[in-house]
């Protein structure tokens, strides 16, 4: 999905490039976009090119953005482990597709944004001795940032600090938001709001959408009032709607929501998983959520990252049935949830990384923004 029309030729504009390199969810590609409009924003001369995997969701994600977009067909981690001799000629095609983009930008920085697909992308800007920076969300790295790191200039990190190693810099920015939802930090929050956004991440979560079943089947009476609206990804939408209709119940079901911005104005209450661009949004948001963290998440990061969002915790006998039915009738509860959610609100995360790549592009004379970890 090259969006350059000449994808051969090599620019000679010396405005700073940077190429960002993640994907296969959401979360390794949203805060690229986020970061990248306000580069923008700081420099409208810089150009920006994204490195991305060659899977839908990632196309889908990418579709309407004007920059250049090369879909690498890297190999996924568990190939290069288990399959090694099989992923290597994959690895080496995808090494060479970045390398050549690289090579088309002379004054370019390369950002790995999280997943297998940056790890070809960061070692050929590596090779060709390009400067290269992280953007960590999570609040346990992932397992391209742990091999990455070493060759990092700068590590930008989201939920929490990230012990520091190697020889990288590393700095506490939050997550990367687009400019939509940083803009949630100023709306304020209704208990009168009888929305029920449930999110189970934009590849779905099949466990968390039946855990939403069950507490309907449990607690029927709790939900009166309330209007649902069920993102339950691409998987999961047709048996979900057979579900709620079974259950006479009038929801919105869908795989994915393109007014999620919206959604969040409406909402009352949240269900959701906790990767952490949903996080730092439902922050900004203010919004009074239930978190069910994927129970395979790579590292169990899910669960790090809940366990930094966590404001009040369920006691040992309350069951996530029980929460969720609790808090759909209390409006107490939500409130006080509301407001101490926003307390760790970043809504100048997105900036602040931007302005902390320009300075490693040597574009920028600003002050360096945040505190320097190391």
């Amino acid at each position: 999905m090259d969006k350059t029309e000449h994808p051969n030729s090599v620019t000679s504009s010396t405005a700073p490039c940077f190429i960002f390199a993640g994907g296969g969810s959401g979360g390794h590609i949203f805060p690229a976009m986020a970061v990248a409009s306000e580069l923008r924003r700081l420099r409208s001369d810089c150009r920006v090119a994204y490195c991305c995997g060659e899977r839908d969701i990632d196309r889908q994600i990418l579709s309407h953005v004007h920059d250049e977009v090369v879909q690498l067909p890297a190999p996924q981690g568990s190939d290069i482990c288990w399959r090694p001799w099989s992923a290597l000629p994959k690895f080496w095609r995808a090494f060479q597709a970045a390398r050549q983009l690289i090579l088309k930008y002379p004054n370019s920085v390369v950002i790995g944004t999280g997943g297998y697909v940056s790890v070809p992308t960061v070692l050929a800007a590596v090779w060709l001795r390009r400067p290269i920076a992280l953007l960590e969300p999570n609040a346990l790295e992932g397992q391209a940032t742990s091999l990455l790191k070493r060759f990092a200039s700068l590590v930008c990190t989201g939920l929490a600090d990230i012990p520091v190693a190697g020889r990288g810099k590393y700095v506490r920015t939050g997550v990367a938001l687009r400019s939509e939802f940083n803009q949630l930090v100023n709306v304020p929050y209704s208990t009168k709001r009888n929305v029920l956004l449930i999110l189970g991440g934009s590849q779905g979560a099949t466990t968390l959408n039946d855990a939403v079943i069950t507490v309907l089947q449990k607690y029927p009476d709790s939900f009166v009032g309330w209007e649902i609206v069920h993102q339950t990804g691409n998987h999961d939408v047709e048996r979900m709607k057979q579900q709620y209709e079974k259950l006479g119940i009038n929801a919105r079901v869908g795989p994915f929501l393109t007014d999620l911005w919206e959604m969040y104005q409406k909402a009352g209450l949240v269900i959701s998983r906790c990767g952490a661009t949903t996080l730092a949004e439902l922050a900004c948001a203010g919004l009074p959520a239930v978190l069910l963290p994927h129970e395979v998440s790579v590292r169990n990061h899910q669960w790090k990252n809940a366990e930094v969002m966590i404001i009040q915790r369920a006691t040992p006998f309350c069951s996530f049935e029980d929460a969720v039915s609790e808090l759909l009738q209390n409006d107490h509860d939500r409130k006080m949830l509301s407001q101490a959610i926003r307390k760790l609100a970043r809504p100048n995360a997105s900036r602040d990384i931007a302005k902390h790549l320009l300075e490693l592009s040597g574009a920028n004379d600003a002050t360096q923004p945040g505190d320097i970890t190391s």
